[in-house]
């Protein structure tokens, strides 16, 4: 998508200033002078454009930084990932996806199941699952259930520890 620079932001908001600077003075003379009324309307259409488009691009900018910004993580963490197999549980890191489909053999999760324990392991919420695998929330929840109850968990945090410490243990539980 069209991306703004940030002297081109600059140029928009001295345009902005100098349309409602425009307005007022013309207000002003309208007072004095109906002849003008028309083209003071004009002017504050156009700044009530442009304050529009202003506000557009200040919101479409930051929503884009924060995609870019969250895309860049997330490559940086599974970049990090394949290096070296498991990172540490700090940095939010997940096991590679190898390691882990062996987890999920071992406890006889379904397909499905392996899918989003291991979205879950990536620190996705019920919601993301969800959008991610295009199901409903509560079809989520329903295997959730089903992980829990074939790992011997009570909840996600319980899940997680348990993955770790059978990669740690070479997955030999």
């Amino acid at each position: 998508m069209w991306k703004m620079k940030k002297h081109r932001m600059i140029l928009l908001l001295i345009l902005y200033i100098l349309i409602l600077t425009f307005t007022i003075i013309m207000e002003q003379i309208s007072i004095m002078n109906l002849g003008l009324r028309l083209l003071v309307n004009t002017s504050t259409l156009i700044m009530a454009l442009v304050s529009g488009f202003l506000f557009w691009v200040i919101l479409h900018n930051r929503t884009e930084e924060k995609s870019e910004q969250r895309a860049h993580r997330k490559e940086k963490v599974s970049e990090d990932s394949r290096k070296h197999g498991i990172i540490c549980e700090e940095t939010k890191a997940v096991p590679d996806k190898q390691r882990f489909l062996a987890f999920a053999a071992m406890h006889e999760l379904t397909r499905r199941e392996t899918e989003i324990g291991f979205l879950l392991l990536n620190n996705y919420t019920n919601l993301q699952i969800s959008e991610e695998l295009f199901i409903a929330e509560t079809t989520v929840k329903k295997h959730l259930t089903h992980i829990y109850e074939k790992t011997g968990t009570d909840g996600r945090k319980e899940f997680k520890e348990c993955v770790w410490a059978a990669l740690r243990d070479n997955i030999s539980t």
